[in-house]
């Protein structure tokens, strides 16, 4: 069961992270850097699978209320699209993506993670 507990907390602390990069990638492409910020965007698709596999592993454990595993897999569709963005270097889709999908979507997901997750650790 610690095993568990380790991984819900590893999974708040990516989570932040990978809020925080989406945040940051989406401010660099209005200043018309996507190539620069290829790299960025590898790193939240690594993130985000590895909250996906996280995800899965944990919940057995949560209340049947939440809703990680359906927005997770909402988030690995937006994923798709921004990284399809990224290989045409289509700067004004992946900013379109980012702007009305990822961010609400990742503060929505953050939401869940602050209801189900948290609690399990805190206790």
């Amino acid at each position: 069961m610690e095993k568990y507990w380790g991984v819900m907390r590893g999974m708040i602390g990516l989570s932040t992270t990978c809020g925080e990069a989406i945040e940051l990638l989406h401010e660099r492409l209005h200043q018309n850097q996507i190539h620069e910020m290829a790299y960025l965007m590898a790193d939240i698709a690594d993130a985000c699978n590895q909250l996906e596999k996280s995800t899965g592993m944990i919940s057995p454990f949560l209340l049947k209320d939440n809703r990680l595993e359906e927005l997770t897999k909402f988030r690995t569709e937006i994923l798709e699209k921004l990284v399809g963005a990224f290989e045409q270097s289509d700067q004004v889709l992946a900013i379109q993506v980012l702007s009305s999908q990822m961010i609400p979507l990742q503060k929505e997901w953050q939401e869940e993670m602050t209801r189900h997750v948290v609690p399990h650790v805190l206790s």
